[in-house]
């Protein structure tokens, strides 16, 4: 997991804090951009306005995420960093290459919901992280003190 002060130093600029753009069509999304907004200038993309009115500090574009137009909005040219949280994998690949190869930012962080596809992001986000794994982790951390353990005859 990166920290706080890594993810200053890797979106370091020379004025200002690091502006970082959220691209998501979910909740989760909206709770990470929240998240950041304590490091960092914020943006969301999202198609769904329900999803930006959670985003609390982040500045929302809302419209069609794979849509060069709708990222060109949301000023993803002057982003010093990315982050992309969609349902379906294609879509989270597919946004992360046009934040890669049109706009040019260098950090891109992806969630993945299939964990087999993490290597397939390789060469194109910097980051990915499986969510399988960490909601799995924090479910039992949650589920396992409400557990009654008691040995039934």
């Amino acid at each position: 997991m990166m920290s706080r002060q890594t993810l200053r130093d890797t979106l370091a600029r020379e004025r200002g804090p690091p502006s970082v753009l959220v691209v998501t069509d979910r909740f989760v999304g909206a709770e990470i951009a929240s998240e950041l907004t304590a490091i960092a200038t914020v943006g969301v993309v999202t198609d769904a306005e329900s999803v930006a009115n959670r985003a609390d500090g982040a500045t929302p574009t809302i419209g069609d995420v794979t849509a060069v137009e709708t990222l060109a909005a949301a000023d993803a040219t002057d982003a010093d960093g990315a982050v992309v949280a969609l349902t379906c994998d294609r879509r989270t690949m597919l946004v992360a290459q046009l934040l890669r190869a049109r706009f040019g930012v260098r950090q891109v962080t992806v969630l993945v919901d299939d964990p087999d596809l993490c290597a397939t992001f390789d060469g194109i986000a910097t980051a990915t992280v499986s969510e399988a794994p960490v909601l799995a982790a924090e479910t039992r951390r949650q589920f396992e003190p409400t557990l009654d353990l008691t040995v039934r005859d």
